[in-house]
């Protein structure tokens, strides 16, 4: 029932939403709808365009989308039926707003097409301006210079050119939709001048994370010049490059192959010098592949262009020639981590082909990698392995191995924005062949240590179990005969107590209760009156003693059972009061485990049930509020109320029926304790007790 209730209320406010957006003025500009919010957006606002279509794409007969433009913007339009359009025609849109992963879209619920028109001349926009909110969907014009030219996955249809620009820390790439393969050549290099929407890709909350630039034709790109002559530079040139600008022209180097990982990176050295170079993963339009096997040891022609790597530069987007074969560079010996990190000499060290010797401390596998974790006398680095490389068996923690490979400097943030120099390395080898064991691990390692201290204690143990299972005998006697001892000791002291509780409490009212009947018989023939009042109060001390008895025999149970905490005791005590429903009745103190003995405890309840009951029967209050302090020593009781207040000296005792306040004073006596009863001017008692936890 109730949920159907709440889905009743959900579609009535989900309809509410729909009517009051779609009784809302409609968005009549592009404008207008690229103000709207995330959160505005999403409700599905009312919009009316009309504008010229500069992009066009149909994935499907079912499936389409278009690019409309006017004089405030551009937006993208779904329709929700297929509608046969054109490039450039006039079209009138009406629908609602929508959020894709491109930000905000319009779904059409209708698309009226109109005349043929040129299309509009395109905003002269820099490369670097199409991150900016306000090129999103504008039909633009941009000249940059292309680092690569690939098919798009084909898992988006139809298939598109894919044209990359900027490096591949800032690269934007262009689609292009309609294109004849291999009709026209665009080496890497070839400034270009292309027409087209900025998309923005964006995350769930609307804000950006990567920008493309959709294009109609093949016919929108225009090729200003074919690339420039690469710039011939030795590696040492190139490392000095200073990134103060984007690099728009390649550079080429030659160097020898120290390290491949294929398809993915290949480093040349040359002398002390050494570089990282990412070559371009794919090719189209007739390019010459980018990338061929090397192996360590070759020498070859890397083109590309220069950008800031992990710590020092890289060439990025490189296409490489094998020129010759050559003997691989001897790698740098050095005699520990520590010397790595020298700062003289810092920088060419990075990527640099390298021997260190060092300790096997932990082997592990993560990211596709052997991880050798060594450490050298002044500090410890890491060896990476690829996992398709068989280790050695002797290679385990506490072998002494050398190994060969790249060095990969690397700094936290911290330090690179502080310019501080790196303080941790890891070498990168590329196959077993660079790992050396130079000593293998002792014999004495973790687990064979552990394994023979599990022996050994095994043995101890079978050694000592007679000696255990000759004292269990004597130990079981001995505990039964403490027990015995603390169980008379314990009933020594509860007929201690209990003697002491009937002698002050029973052993009086009895006697009072044997005066007042004694009274009741002298005086029963000459004053029936007085003889009847003696025995209702003879009556009232029986009932009274009978409540002591009680009180008794619960206290043994405490006792025995062990109670809950004194502060559980009082709230529950404060709880039952309160029911009553003649007074407010709160406890303020505390609820955990208390030091009071179980006896103290006992009787700091049935004071506070005493005076609670006085308080209710007596002062008719309306707050009755019950705080309990304990330090390791000592207890501190207050029960206060707002009451009518009385006169503690002039409160006739027991021998006229009233119990409550000699009962609460000879408790507290029992108990060493000390009792201050207070009634304000303005009203209310007060009542103090102060209580050791340890009495004679």
């Amino acid at each position: 029932m109730i949920a159907r209730l709440l889905q009743h209320l959900f579609f009535t406010l989900a309809g509410v939403m729909l009517a009051t957006a779609a009784n809302a003025a409609p968005l009549l500009t592009v404008e207008a709808v690229r103000a709207l919010t995330f959160k505005e957006a999403v409700k599905g606002n009312a919009v009316e365009l009309d504008g010229v279509i500069t992009y066009l794409r149909y994935a499907s007969d079912a499936e389409f989308n278009f690019n409309l433009n006017e004089s405030t913007g551009g937006v993208m339009i779904y329709p929700k039926q297929h509608v046969q359009l054109q490039t450039g025609q006039r079209v009138k849109v009406k629908g609602k707003t929508l959020i894709s992963g491109h930000g905000i879209r319009i779904q059409a619920d209708s698309v009226e097409p109109g005349d043929i028109e040129a299309l509009p001349a395109p905003e002269p926009l820099a490369f670097e301006s199409l991150r900016l909110q306000g090129s999103q969907g504008r039909f633009v014009e941009i000249e940059a210079t292309l680092r690569s030219a690939r098919m798009e996955s084909p898992s988006i249809q139809p298939r598109r050119l894919a044209l990359d620009f900027g490096s591949a820390k800032d690269r934007i790439t262009a689609w292009v939709l309609h294109f004849e393969p291999h009709s026209e050549s665009y080496p890497p290099g070839s400034r270009l001048r292309l027409k087209g929407i900025p998309i923005h890709w964006t995350n769930d909350r609307g804000q950006m994370q990567s920008v493309s630039l959709i294009v109609n034709s093949i016919l929108d790109v225009e090729r200003i010049h074919v690339p420039a002559t690469p710039q011939e530079q030795t590696l040492e040139e190139v490392l000095l490059w200073n990134a103060v600008a984007r690099a728009e022209a390649p550079i080429t180097t030659t160097g020898t192959v120290t390290y491949v990982r294929p398809g993915e990176l290949v480093v040349l050295q040359e002398g002390n010098h050494a570089l990282k170079v990412r070559p371009i993963h794919s090719d189209a339009l007739g390019i010459t592949p980018s990338f061929t096997t090397f192996a360590q040891g070759d020498h070859v022609e890397a083109t590309g262009y220069p950008a800031m790597g992990g710590y020092t530069v890289e060439l990025e987007d490189a296409t490489l020639k094998p020129l010759s074969s050559a003997k691989i560079p001897e790698p740098t010996n050095y005699a520990n981590a520590a010397e790595v990190l020298m700062p003289k000499g810092l920088v060419d060290r990075d990527s640099q082909l390298m021997r260190l010797r060092g300790t096997l401390t932990d082997l592990r596998e993560r990211d596709g990698f052997n991880r050798l974790e060594l450490t050298t006398e002044k500090l410890s680095f890491t060896a990476l392995l690829p996992v398709e490389e068989i280790l050695p068996k002797a290679v385990r923690p506490g072998a002494q191995l050398s190994v060969s490979g790249i060095c990969n400097l690397s700094l936290s943030e911290e330090r690179r924005r502080l310019g501080k120099p790196p303080d941790q390395f890891s070498l990168q080898l590329e196959n077993a062949s660079q790992l050396t064991i130079l000593r293998e691990a002792p014999w004495w390692n973790k687990r064979r240590l552990f394994i023979t201290a599990s022996a050994a204690l095994s043995a101890a143990v079978l050694c000592a179990s007679w000696a255990i299972l000759a004292g269990r005998k004597n130990a079981r006697l001995k505990a039964e005969i403490a027990r015995r001892e603390l169980a008379e000791l314990q009933l020594r002291s509860d007929r201690k107590r209990m003697a002491g509780d009937l002698h002050d409490t029973l052993e009086q009212t009895l006697l009072a209760t044997g005066l007042q009947l004694a009274a009741a018989t002298r005086s029963i023939q000459h004053s029936p009156d007085t003889a009847a009042a003696k025995l209702t109060l003879a009556n009232q001390l029986l009932a009274r003693g009978r409540k002591e008895v009680r009180d008794a025999v619960w206290d043994l149970h405490i006792g025995e059972t062990q109670a809950q905490p004194l502060g559980l005791l009082l709230k529950k005590a404060c709880e039952d009061a309160n029911a009553q429903n003649i007074a407010s009745v709160s406890y303020n103190g505390p609820t955990g485990p208390s030091s009071a003995p179980t006896p103290i405890a006992s009787q700091v309840l049935r004071i506070v049930q005493e005076s609670l009951t006085n308080a209710l029967k007596h002062a008719q209050p309306s707050r009755v509020q019950v705080c309990l302090e304990e330090t390791p020593t000592a207890i501190r009781l207050t029960v206060s109320d707002d009451g009518c207040g009385f006169d503690a000296s002039a409160i006739p005792g027991p021998e006229a029926g009233h119990f409550g306040l000699s009962s609460i004073r000879e408790r507290i006596q029992r108990l060493d304790g000390l009792l201050h009863i207070e009634t304000p001017e303005a009203g209310g008692t007060i009542i103090v007790a102060q209580i050791p936890k340890l009495h004679s």
